[in-house]
C-alpha cells in the first residue's frame, strides 16, 4: 500500500501539490486524471522520489525518505511519457524492471528474464515483446 498524508510538492518555491492525501491500495487500479498542468506529473515525480516534498509518503507502512533508493526502485518507478523513448523493444522495457535487483557486474540472469516474460503474460502483452 501507497499513503500520501498532508504532502506539498513543487518547483522551486512554488507548490502545485498542496496537502494531498491519498491511500494507492495493493493490487487495486487507480487511475489519475485531470487536465494539463493540474500535477498528475508532479504527483507522480514526487511519489517516486524525483521531486522533493514536505509531508509524509509510506510505502508498506515504511517512509520513503527512510528506505534506501534502491529499494525504493523495487517498489515503485517512473517512466515519462514526455521524452523520446529509446529504440527499444516492449521485452526489453519489461527487463529494465529488474535492474534495480541486478548484482555486480549488473548484467541480466536467465532468472531476470524469466521474471519479465512472466510479468508480460500477466498482463497479457507477451505477444509485443519483439515489438519496438
Amino acid at each position: 500500500m501507497l499513503e500520501l498524508k498532508n504532502v506539498y510538492s513543487g518547483y522551486g518555491k512554488e507548490d502545485v501539490l498542496k496537502g494531498i492525501c491519498a491511500r494507492f491500495e495493493k493490487g487495486k487500479l487507480t487511475t489519475v486524471i485531470g487536465r494539463n498542468g493540474c500535477g498528475k506529473s508532479t504527483l507522480l515525480k514526487t511519489i517516486t522520489g524525483i521531486l522533493s516534498y514536505r509531508g509524509e509518503i509510506c510505502a508498506d507502512g515504511k517512509e520513503l525518505s527512510l528506505i534506501k533508493r534502491s529499494d525504493t526502485a523495487k517498489k515503485i518507478s517512473y517512466l515519462s511519457q514526455g521524452r523520446n523513448v529509446p529504440d527499444i523493444t516492449v521485452g526489453h522495457m519489461v527487463l529494465h524492471g529488474r535492474f534495480p535487483y541486478l548484482k555486480y557486474p549488473g548484467r541480466y540472469s536467465r532468472s531476470d528474464y524469466e521474471i519479465a516474460r512472466k510479468a508480460m503474460r500477466r498482463m497479457d502483452i507477451e505477444e509485443l515483446e519483439h515489438t519496438p
